[in-house]
């Protein structure tokens, strides 16, 4: 496709051969009647191709086999309220932590988030998780797009490290900001 680009501008800048050096192409362009593009379809083709179209769904649809209605597959998540993240250590209003398990150098910290109000509401949280030999880090949740409508929760589980300090067996979890901010309309 390069190849063709670079043929077709040599071409139109070599010309036929029979320019000379003082004409310019764009007037030979100019003196050649402008050809259309494409013929737009009569008013007559539109209908007869409309009825064509509404005869071929007609008998699609009489030949298909009868059935029950397509319905979405069983609910293959877990119910909110049903999950399953152990004993809960730190609860702040709609927010909720759990015990974090220790892997190697990181915590995971499971934190579930639940609109229990009656409007959909946007979510601003972090929770500082300290531990002995200077360990610190935060986990910061922040819903601000969708927010979450009432009565549904936003499970999570945050993995955190503090390169150069260990993680904790019995970190200490606080929360640093708990705000919630509903939707006015």
């Amino acid at each position: 496709m390069l190849t063709f680009g670079l043929a077709a501008c040599s071409a139109q800048s070599s010309g036929t051969g029979t320019q000379s050096a003082g004409e310019s192409t764009s007037s030979k362009a100019s003196k050649a009647p402008p050809q259309p593009v494409s013929t737009p379809p009569s008013p007559s083709a539109d209908s007869a191709e409309e009825e064509a179209l509404s005869a071929e769904a007609s008998k699609r649809a009489a030949s298909a086999p009868s059935g029950d209605p397509v319905t979405p597959p069983e609910f293959s998540g877990v119910p909110s309220g049903q999950e399953d993240f152990g004993p809960a250590i730190l609860k702040d209003g709609d927010v909720t932590v759990y015990r974090p398990t220790r892997h190697g150098e990181s915590l995971t910290i499971p934190v579930k988030v639940t609109n229990t109000g009656s409007r959909r509401a946007f979510y601003d949280v972090a929770i500082r998780v300290t531990g002995p030999d200077g360990f610190s880090a935060t986990i910061r949740l922040k819903e601000d797009v969708v927010g979450l409508y009432p009565g549904t929760s936003w499970p999570t589980e945050q993995v955190v490290q503090d390169p150069g300090h260990p993680a904790p067996e019995h970190p200490q979890v606080e929360f640093e900001k708990n705000s919630k901010r509903e939707r006015q309309s």
